[in-house]
């Protein structure tokens, strides 16, 4: 089998469901000895020196990914968190997983994230709360897949529509949301997972050999981060061992943070078009007791927060139709979304293209707020910010 047909194989389908009878360590290791099965029956490792710009590496580099992540998680079974990194951060570097998945990893300056609070109501949050969560209310920090408890941490998604499906999908009625735009380009590790969900082989052979074989390399460490959750209301979730312990090494590097894909969007099983992804930006500032990270308030500008009633944008008005120059206004990266079995609808079309539609013709400010007049912290003080159970900060 040829790496275009491993990348084509069932067994590499992101995000990963649990097995209701196998414990997560169990199915990660019987997924990664098929995985290595599936590398080692192929030819095509043996012909990489000849490829053109092919990366410095052999079987013996991923050999070290795949037992490196193991021992990793081992390591963490045992109550040894910080023996745990230390295994992972050596991994990292010995099998060049990460030189690799951060060398394509840039995104230009004034790219379009999005945030999503959940707020009844007309009265719009400021800004602020719709950014990482305050020093001062690190407690609201709970345990996530990019979440340490107790460390803030930026969360964008390049929609609103990914932004929803993270916060599981609550009423319109009751999302408000911002725009934000970087004022310099992002350097993050990529482990975003739509190229692992192709409808057809002939999709895969678009690629270049060279991304074909950067995609099956780093698979193991980006499937070890897409294992849905077994148990949503367990204390500890070893689906996050990875994840978390990846995000720490981030915030010792050079990078802004990491681009991955939601968990809560099976692609290969719907017909989305387009790129969805979230980021994640672990703050920068760790000698504040209140406020917020001065280095990722620097690193932004957005919109006022806009909330949004159901009845404002959930029905199509008939200017959208037919106008497909509207698109590229609305979202570049996402054409259209299969939300219902069998109809794909453009996204301009949808209630989510409506609402950022709307934001685009907002201005961008600085993230923090101007000093407000009494009047109207009498209507800030009315609002109260709720993060649902489940959900990640978004």
């Amino acid at each position: 089998m040829n790496l275009a047909k491993i990348l084509f194989h069932p067994a590499t389908n992101l995000p990963i469901n649990p097995l209701p009878n196998k414990s997560f360590r169990e199915h990660l290791k019987e997924l990664f000895s098929r995985y290595v099965d599936l590398i080692e029956a192929s030819t095509d490792f043996s012909k990489l020196s000849r490829l053109p710009s092919s990366f410095d590496v052999s079987i013996d580099h991923f050999r070290t990914l795949v037992n490196g992540i193991i021992e990793t998680v081992n390591l963490y079974y045992k109550g040894n968190p910080a023996a745990a990194f230390e295994k992972l951060a050596i991994t990292l570097t010995t099998s060049k997983v990460a030189e690799i998945l951060w060398k394509d990893g840039t995104l230009p300056a004034k790219t379009n994230f999005f945030r999503l609070r959940r707020k009844n109501g007309n009265y719009p949050l400021n800004k602020s709360d719709l950014f990482h969560i305050p020093f001062e209310q690190r407690g609201r920090v709970r345990t996530q897949r990019y979440s340490i408890p107790g460390l803030p941490s930026l969360y964008l998604s390049n929609c609103i529509y990914v932004a929803w499906e993270e916060m599981l999908r609550p009423d319109f009625a009751d999302i408000q949301a911002v725009r934000l735009q970087n004022v310099r380009a992002l350097k993050f590790l990529d482990l975003t997972t739509d190229d692992y969900n192709l409808h057809s082989l002939e999709e895969v052979m678009e690629f270049s050999a060279r991304d074909i074989f950067r995609k099956i390399f780093t698979w193991p460490l980006i499937a070890a981060c897409s294992f849905r959750i077994s148990d949503l209301e367990a204390s500890f979730k070893p689906e996050y061992i990875i994840p978390q312990l990846l995000l720490q090494w981030t915030a010792k590097m050079d990078l802004d943070g990491i681009k991955y894909s939601s968990t809560h969007i099976q692609k290969h099983e719907r017909q989305h078009t387009g790129s969805l992804y979230n980021m994640v930006l672990p703050v920068r500032t760790f000698d504040l007791d209140r406020g917020y990270c001065p280095k990722l308030c620097k690193l932004f500008n957005c919109t006022q927060v806009l909330p949004m009633q159901l009845h404002q944008f959930a029905t199509t008005t008939g200017a959208f139709y037919g106008q497909e120059t509207i698109s590229s206004k609305v979202n570049k990266d996402i054409y259209s979304l299969e939300l219902i079995h069998g109809k794909e609808e453009p996204y301009w079309h949808t209630s989510f293209g409506r609402l950022e539609y709307a934001l685009q013709d907002l201005p961008l400010e600085g993230i923090l707020e101007r000093k407000r007049t009494q009047g109207e912290l009498k209507i800030q003080q009315k609002n109260v910010i709720t993060i649902p159970k489940g959900s990640l900060d978004y």
